[in-house]
């Protein structure tokens, strides 16, 4: 039987809890960008379908494609306002997840970096802490 002495027992505890913060970044990560590109990949889909008919409509809206305003339409329709001020609408949010998104990459990309240089399980807490709280911020 191996012995081990305090310090390796130590590392390993401090490895477990670096693997479990990296498990915990993951989720916050997916928690707040499923807001923006959908909670499966059907919603993605959908949004990514809605977002090319919306740009084409806005590309040429004095001759929209027949098949774009179909998919924007029942959208339009449900807040009482034009396909075109629907188009608009989705342009704004598709913008606005791009940037949020990769917002949310680059923070990620940090917390990682500083998951594998933290020293302890408080300063690894301190970490999940501080990048919560600046996703939430972005």
């Amino acid at each position: 039987i191996a012995q081990r002495n305090q310090e390796d027992i130590e590392l390993e505890l401090l490895q477990n809890a670096k693997f479990s913060a990296l498990s915990n970044l993951r989720a916050y990560y997916d928690n707040y960008t499923h807001q923006y590109a959908g909670h499966s990949h059907q919603k993605a889909k959908s949004y990514e379908i809605q977002a090319k008919a919306a740009e084409n409509i806005l590309a040429a809206p004095e001759s929209m494609n027949e098949k774009d305003a179909e998919i924007i339409e029942p959208l339009a329709k449900v807040r009482g306002i034009t396909v075109i001020e629907m188009a608009r609408i989705i342009e704004e949010k598709v913008e606005k997840a791009v940037k949020e998104i990769i917002k949310c990459e680059e923070l990620e990309d940090l917390a990682k970096r500083k998951i594998e240089e933290a020293k302890s399980e408080v300063e690894l807490q301190a970490l999940l802490n501080d990048f919560k709280q600046r996703m939430q911020e972005s």
